[in-house]
């Protein structure tokens, strides 16, 4: 029995020593490394539990673990986080981003509809501080006007045919869209007027994987033969392909954009994507990531039936400071929305 432990957690290291690759490898050139990435936050937990079971059982395999664990420890903390709230210096906002999957939780009509209502969505901001500046994803003009109608922000910027919407307590000067080719995702962005200096806000929607349903039938039925659930998974593979390697070439009109600003800048929004990818480490290159910056706990930010997964982001200009990071648990959408306090340092 000890024997074929070792074996599992030799495979597991494996394993997670490839998703440490993931970040630096392009999909474009080797795409399967991007799923080692994508289960990188079951890999940490799994050789979390190795660690402690060799413990108890005082066995120095579990070095093994551990010594993975180490070598990515940043990745590690992608996941897991150990800090805590930073004090706070010069002027300060608190920033929010959420995918509020339409609100179809809100919906009676909707298949995810869950006995919930526009009262539900106000008590949820009502026991919550309103954020100076908030990004939505999966936001509809219907949504946006009630939306509007709870937070109550006097500034926003929405494209018409984009379901992404920036909402601001201070006056937007200026904004901008990016059409993804292929995809109904998008990006926006908005300079926003803060007392005087400029900021541009980033909102930002990758591609997603488009799994959810299939892999819930997947793994929920019994009734699905072998060779049926053997189709079912090349299917969702080839699905989480063609999203990772359109999800690799928004990041880099992204990026572009992000390198362009002429002010220093915030990044938010769902990138369909963990820290431990390539599409993280583009988006995030030369940025905070306020999860890291100042998070305690785990990070994940999706409700839905894969564990620990981290893909709702808020990146700061390195010349700020992240005094705290938080994720709320809500019913209201398949996704947690994420809230940071930011101290906007002068350049």
């Amino acid at each position: 029995m000890i024997k074929i432990v070792k074996w599992l957690n030799a495979i597991l290291v494996l394993g997670t020593l490839l998703s440490f690759l993931a970040p630096s490898i392009n999909p474009e050139k080797f795409w399967p490394l991007a799923v080692f990435g994508l289960l990188f936050p079951i890999l940490v937990v799994l050789n979390l539990f190795f660690i402690i079971y060799w413990g108890l059982k005082k066995n120095i395999f579990g070095f093994v673990s551990l010594i993975a664990v180490i070598i990515g420890f940043n990745g590690v903390k992608g996941v897991i986080n150990f800090g805590g709230k930073n004090k706070e210096s010069g002027r300060s906002i608190l920033i929010g981003t959420y995918n509020i999957g339409g609100l179809n939780r809100l919906d009676p009509k909707s298949k995810e509809y869950l006995n919930l209502s526009e009262n539900d969505l106000r008590a949820f901001f009502e026991n919550h501080k309103i954020p100076d500046i908030i990004s939505f994803q999966e936001i509809t003009p219907k949504n946006r006007k009630t939306i509007q109608s709870v937070i109550n922000l006097p500034y926003f910027y929405q494209h018409t045919s984009l379901n992404t919407c920036i909402f601001s307590k201070f006056p937007i000067t200026n904004s901008g869209s990016i059409i993804f080719e292929k995809s109904f995702n998008s990006a926006i962005w908005t300079d926003v007027d803060i007392d005087g200096n400029k900021f541009r806000v980033f909102d930002v929607h990758l591609q997603s994987n488009t799994v959810k349903s299939l892999t819930d039938k997947t793994l929920s039925s019994n009734e699905l033969e072998a060779s049926k659930k053997y189709r079912s998974v090349l299917k969702i593979f080839s699905r989480i392909k063609n999203a990772t390697l359109l999800r690799v070439q928004q990041a880099k009109q992204v990026k572009a954009l992000i390198r362009k600003s002429p002010y220093p800048v915030l990044v938010c929004g769902d990138l369909n994507d963990s820290s431990q990818s390539y599409v993280y480490a583009t988006i995030s290159e030369n940025l905070k990531d306020s999860f890291k910056e100042s998070a305690f706990g785990f990070g994940s930010t999706h409700n839905g039936k894969m564990p620990l997964l981290r893909i709702d982001y808020i990146f700061a200009d390195n010349n700020m400071s992240v005094v705290s990071h938080k994720v709320e648990r809500s019913l209201i959408s398949d996704h947690n929305p994420v809230f940071s306090l930011i101290s906007l340092n002068k350049k």
